[in-house]
C-alpha cells in the first residue's frame, strides 16, 4: 500500500483541504459539461430557475431527443452532489424525462447558464464539527 498524500480530485469532484475544513467544487466537470454540450460560450445567469415556471406534459416535444435529454438531465442530478441550490430546479426538469418538449429544454439549459455564471461555488465542511446524525 502506498500513500498518496491529500485528495485533490475524484469522480469529478475537486478536493481543497486546508486550515479551516475541505471544500468541494465540480468545476471542471462542469465546464467539461458546458463544452460537451454546446453551452460554453451561454450568457450566465443569476437564478437555476425561472421564477413562477410551470412545466407540464402538455409540453411534450420530439421522442428522438428523449435519449440527449436524459443524459444532460443524468448530468446535472451528478452536479448536484455539491451543488444543492440546484436541486429544486434539476428535480423538476427530471420529471419529464420520458417525453421533454422544448420549454424542458429551455429549463434544463437555464440551468446550466446559472452553472456557467457560479463556477466557483461548492459545498464546505469546516474542521472539528461533527456531522449531524441520520
Amino acid at each position: 500500500m502506498k500513500d498518496l498524500g491529500l485528495l485533490h480530485h475524484y469522480l469529478g469532484i475537486q478536493f481543497k483541504q486546508c486550515d479551516g475544513g475541505i471544500a468541494l467544487c465540480q468545476k471542471s466537470y462542469i465546464e467539461t459539461l458546458l463544452c460537451k454540450f454546446g453551452l460554453e460560450d451561454c450568457k450566465p445567469i443569476a437564478t437555476p430557475m425561472e421564477t413562477g415556471l410551470k412545466l407540464s406534459l402538455h409540453d411534450a416535444g420530439d421522442p428522438a431527443d428523449v435519449t440527449l435529454y436524459q443524459t444532460v438531465v443524468g448530468c446535472l442530478i451528478y452536479v448536484c452532489n455539491t451543488r444543492p441550490g440546484i436541486q429544486f430546479a434539476v428535480s423538476q426538469v427530471s420529471r419529464f424525462m420520458h417525453s421533454p418538449g422544448s420549454k424542458h429544454w429551455q429549463a434544463v439549459k437555464r440551468i446550466f447558464r446559472y452553472l456557467s455564471g457560479t463556477l466557483h461555488l461548492g459545498l464546505f465542511y469546516p474542521k472539528g464539527r461533527s456531522l449531524p446524525p441520520d
